[in-house]
């Protein structure tokens, strides 16, 4: 602003200049101080008028540097591109896979818990949407974080980490298992009291039906006193299994359907590149 100021001596476009940069200046100064959470987005009112500051402090350079100044950039911007933004072929493959899976197994009578509506065709057991203003009024305790209480009521089969705030990020990680990108299945893997034995007790937070799956090869069990063989429906609680024979591997009891439609806690699940969990 200054050397396009100074390169001016048009009065009323160095006024035009001098507010402008002004304005830019006062902007990012209340961005940075007064509001709480700065994200890149919030830079795009303010780029149009950095340019036409660019352009004006190019266009005051001597004549010799002024036709070398465009090119170069030009130069720089597509470099920035590529380096930040590099371009993809099938970045949306992930996500269509995730709704993809989605669809595969629910109906539109089951809830799927994510954090924007990302899987389009679910409806949503928490009603506010899982984005940096939501999240920092749950950190101040002025939205409560309902989102087991809602799951549990739902009996949402589906849920995913991503955005979750940490009470609900603990309640997923305890009674739900990774089957695929991006996306939680209710179950748990079961651990023995003693090594030795081939009793399990468990609890069940969210009322399903599961079924018991083995890391490699079938498995044969009693669920409460009774034959574990087929998918079971089971009530909120405690519960034991008791395993008569099974393969080699971890145990799971994990949500019958996912199961049948091929998804196992066990599989390889690529990972998420946006950060943070799942």
């Amino acid at each position: 602003t200054w050397i396009s100021c100074r390169r001016v001596y048009n009065p009323s476009i160095r006024s035009k200049i001098a507010v402008t940069g002004s304005a830019v200046a006062l902007y990012l100064f209340l961005i940075g101080a007064c509001w709480p959470l700065v994200q890149v987005q919030d830079y795009l009112p303010v780029a149009p008028f950095g340019a036409l500051l660019v352009l004006g402090a190019v266009t005051s350079l001597p004549s010799r540097l002024v036709w070398f100044a465009p090119p170069l950039c030009a130069i720089a911007e597509i470099a920035a591109l590529l380096f930040f933004a590099p371009p993809k072929r099938g970045a949306m493959s992930d996500k269509i896979e995730l709704i993809a899976n989605v669809l595969t197994l629910t109906s539109k009578a089951d809830y799927v818990m994510d954090a924007k509506g990302e899987v389009i065709y679910r409806r949503r057991p928490f009603y506010y949407v899982l984005e940096g203003v939501t999240l920092r009024r749950i950190q101040l305790n002025l939205i409560k974080d309902g989102i087991p209480e809602a799951l549990i009521t739902t009996r949402a089969p589906l849920a995913t980490l991503l955005r979750m705030p940490e009470r609900a990020q603990r309640f997923i990680s305890e009674n739900y298992l990774p089957i695929a990108f991006r996306l939680r299945a209710v179950g748990k893997i079961l651990s023995a009291a003693e090594p030795s034995t081939r009793t399990f007790d468990f609890d069940i937070a969210i009322p399903a039906e599961y079924a018991v799956c083995a890391e490699h090869g079938d498995v044969s069990a009693e669920c409460d006193g009774a034959p574990f063989t087929s998918p079971k429906f089971l009530e909120a609680g405690r519960h034991r299994l008791q395993i008569s024979a099974a393969a080699h591997g971890r145990l799971a009891i994990i949500w019958a359907r996912a199961l049948e439609k091929g998804f196992s806690p066990f599989s390889p699940i690529k990972a998420d590149n946006v950060g943070g969990t799942d």
